[in-house]
């Protein structure tokens, strides 16, 4: 987490300090003092975030949102083509039984090993069903954030401190500033919590 500094009298010159160098630093983190240019990094991060509205396609790449769609549908076949096949063969071992093929004991030994395998598949198949209903939400997400994204354009090349705030706030989860580097933490959605719900996306762009 970084400590804001207020721009200097006259110079409206500010930075970003590190607040995690001194006492309140991890166990496992040297001392260290650390300050940035806000002017740099709040260019840079704004720069980043406009490439990104400009092509909003960029963040269902970022959340694969379709490879991994097309992954879970794969997978639920595969499981669903298996439960039916075990449901044949406990048909079948229902029938050895009752006709006097097989003693009790291996009867019961099959009929559990069975018993499990369907379990663990339905369960599988339950956590396919509510990742792809997460999948869904991705997705219409991604189609409320191109919307914003079209309604925005105008107002990019000489954006109000206010859109620019809005905008941050709701792609960007946090910013990781190394030594030669800036790292950009978009937000991934979840069903419970997500920034980029619709109704958020209601920034004024208006003049």
């Amino acid at each position: 987490m970084a400590i804001h500094s207020p721009p200097a009298p006259g110079n409206g010159y500010f930075s970003y300090s590190c607040g995690y160098g001194g006492v309140h630093r991890a166990p496992d983190t040297p001392e260290h003092t650390c300050r940035i240019d806000g002017n740099t990094v709040e260019t840079l991060v704004w720069n980043a975030v406009v490439e990104l509205l400009k092509n909003p396609k960029l963040i269902s790449q970022a959340w694969g949102c379709d490879e991994a769609a097309n992954i879970e549908q794969g997978e639920k076949e595969r499981l669903e083509n298996r439960l039916r096949s075990l449901d044949r063969q406990q048909e079948r071992l229902l029938d050895l039984y009752q006709d006097e093929q097989i003693e009790k004991p291996s009867y019961l030994v099959r009929k559990q090993r069975l018993d499990e395998e369907q379990k663990n598949i339905q369960t599988r198949l339950l956590q396919i069903e509510q990742e792809a209903k997460s999948e869904q939400i991705k997705q219409e997400l991604i189609e409320d954030f191109q919307q914003y994204c079209q309604r925005i354009q105008e107002n990019l090349a000489n954006p109000s401190p206010d859109l620019q705030q809005e905008v941050i706030r709701l792609l960007i989860d946090h910013v990781v500033v190394g030594k030669n580097e800036i790292v950009i933490k978009h937000i991934v959605p979840t069903d419970d919590d997500c920034r980029l719900k619709p109704q958020r996306l209601c920034v004024e762009t208006g003049s």
